[in-house]
């Protein structure tokens, strides 16, 4: 019995350790000519911590002036997100050619969890970023 609490106390001391809600580390936005749009880039620390916890570079394209809500696979905002490695030191980027065309500079090593070409009438389209 004396066991079982020995390895219960630790995980009921650090259960309010982590709240597993992601954390925005960095956020960037960039206006569409028309400043109809952001496309906003985000570096995100998904907040699950313990072995799990990753940091991804993420980008919305949401109406401008509006607020990230949710982050990862569940946003409907998010047209790229991919992991962050330890050896790519490039960061993700946005630019808008148009109002309706928006091109996205990332390592292209990288891992990509959602790699969007078109978002609604948007379309995406994606460079490599350059070594440095």
């Amino acid at each position: 019995m004396r066991a079982v609490w020995l390895l219960l106390i630790p995980l009921l001391a650090c259960g309010g350790c982590d709240d597993g809600m992601p954390m925005v580390l960095e956020s960037e936005r960039a206006p569409s000519p028309d400043n109809a749009l952001d496309a906003i880039v985000e570096r995100v620390d998904n907040g699950l911590g313990f072995g799990q916890g990753a940091v991804y570079d993420e980008i919305h394209v949401l109406i401008r002036g509006s607020s990230v809500l949710v982050h990862g696979d569940p946003s409907v905002s998010v047209v790229f997100y991919a992991q962050e490695e330890i050896n790519v030191d490039n960061r993700v980027t946005a630019h808008w050619v148009s109002a309706r065309h928006l091109v996205i500079n990332y390592e292209p090593r990288r891992f990509c969890g959602r790699r969007t070409t078109r978002f609604g009438d948007i379309l995406i389209d994606y460079s490599p970023n350059s070594e440095e």
